[in-house]
């Protein structure tokens, strides 16, 4: 019994690699001051990988603080001029992955025609969403539980680390605005004492 326990492990070493990674999704901006319609990048980073990363699948689960859920307020940015991606404004790292399948509706991602290894922190892919009036408050980019994820030659990449994204959409809080007027009101005096100089 112990030695087909010591097969299987064995066996499994070259059927699923050990996976050593993080995944991590960054908004940009990560803070508006309204919550009008607007735009916002998501990226995506990868580093420490130990197999081969090949292509992610991203459908976006994008909630506020109370749990509920706004994805149906994000649609992909068109862009009719960016043929590699059917028209949508959505990019690559085309130097790892030259050669690839892109899709784009509700999950956008690609699978590449090679396999790469990551070892440091590697810019992946970037899409850009428009975005119709969001209350204010602090919003979460996580994948649905429908999404692959990462991708290799051989299927769903797992066991890895996502760092989910976040930003704000709202003003400042009012700790911030009252050292901004302490700063104005400074500037404001230090001006009129160097008139009065002169």
């Amino acid at each position: 019994m112990k030695k087909l326990a010591l097969l299987l492990v064995v066996l499994a070493l070259f059927v699923a690699p050990a996976v050593a990674g993080k995944l991590t999704i960054v908004a940009d901006p990560d803070a508006v001051l309204t919550g009008d319609p607007g735009q916002l990048k998501v990226q995506f980073w990868v580093e420490d990988f130990t197999p081969l990363v090949g292509g992610i699948e991203w459908i976006p689960m994008i909630t506020d603080q109370d749990g509920t859920d706004w994805t149906s307020s994000f649609t992909v940015n068109p862009d009719p001029t960016n043929v590699n991606w059917l028209g949508y404004d959505v990019h690559h790292n085309d130097t790892l992955w030259a050669a690839m399948l892109p899709f784009v509706g509700l999950s956008v991602g690609f699978m590449g025609y090679a396999d790469v290894p990551i070892t440091s922190s590697t810019w992946m892919m970037t899409i850009n969403y428009n975005y119709t009036q969001l209350p204010d408050g602090t919003y979460t980019l996580a994948f649905s539980p429908d999404a692959v994820g990462l991708v290799y030659g051989g299927g769903q990449v797992t066991g890895y680390e996502v760092v989910n994204g976040t930003f704000i959409v709202g003003i400042p809080e009012p700790c911030t605005m009252a050292l901004l007027g302490c700063g104005l009101v400074g500037l404001l005096g230090y001006g009129r004492k160097r008139i009065r100089k002169h």
